[in-house]
C-alpha cells in the first residue's frame, strides 16, 4: 500500500472515531446536589396536572398529559393516540420518560451507573429536566442519545 493511501485511511479512521468522542459530562461530584435542588424546586410547585412533549431516544416525540401522577393521555406528534394501560408496548418501552417524576428517577438511576458522559439541563423556574444527554460508553462508537422535554404547560387541577 502506498504511503499516501495509508495516510488517507489513517485520517479517515481518525475523523470517524473523533466524531463519536463523548462530550465533557456533568461533574459527577455535584450531580446529586443539582438533581435534589431541581427536584425540590419541582415539588414546591405542587403541580398536579400538566402536559408536555417528550422526545425519548429512538421513539417518536409524544405529547403526554399527567394528572395526580398518572397518565391521562399520550399522543405522538403524528397524531396517534396510545391507550393508557399497563400492556401498551409503546408506553412500556418509554415508561422512564412519561412523567416528570419518572424523568427525575431516570436521571438518578442513570447517574448511579456512571455513564461515560451525561449532561442534564433543568428549567430554571420550575426545576423539571429539559434535556438529558447520555453517552453510556466511551466506545464503541455512537451509542449516545438525548431526551428532550418541551412545551410544558400547567393545566387546571
Amino acid at each position: 500500500m502506498t504511503r499516501r493511501k495509508s495516510l488517507a485511511i489513517y485520517l479517515l479512521i481518525f475523523f470517524l472515531l473523533s466524531a463519536c468522542a463523548p462530550a465533557v459530562g456533568q461533574n459527577y461530584g455535584n450531580w446529586q446536589a443539582e438533581l435534589t435542588k431541581n427536584r425540590a424546586k419541582w415539588d414546591s410547585q405542587h403541580i398536579t396536572h400538566y402536559r408536555f412533549q417528550v422526545a425519548p431516544p429512538d421513539a417518536t416525540p409524544m405529547i403526554v398529559e399527567v394528572k395526580d401522577g398518572s397518565l391521562v393521555s399520550v399522543v405522538d406528534i403524528k397524531g396517534i393516540t396510545y391507550a393508557v394501560n399497563a400492556s401498551n408496548k409503546t408506553l412500556l418501552d418509554n415508561s422512564n420518560f412519561l412523567t416528570i417524576s419518572d424523568l427525575f428517577a431516570y436521571i438518578n438511576d442513570t447517574y448511579v451507573r456512571k455513564p461515560a458522559s451525561m449532561r442534564v439541563e433543568y428549567d430554571p423556574a420550575m426545576g423539571y429536566p429539559t434535556t438529558i444527554d447520555v453517552d453510556p460508553f466511551v466506545e464503541p462508537c455512537c451509542y449516545d442519545f438525548t431526551i428532550t422535554v418541551s412545551n410544558f404547560h400547567v393545566l387546571s387541577p
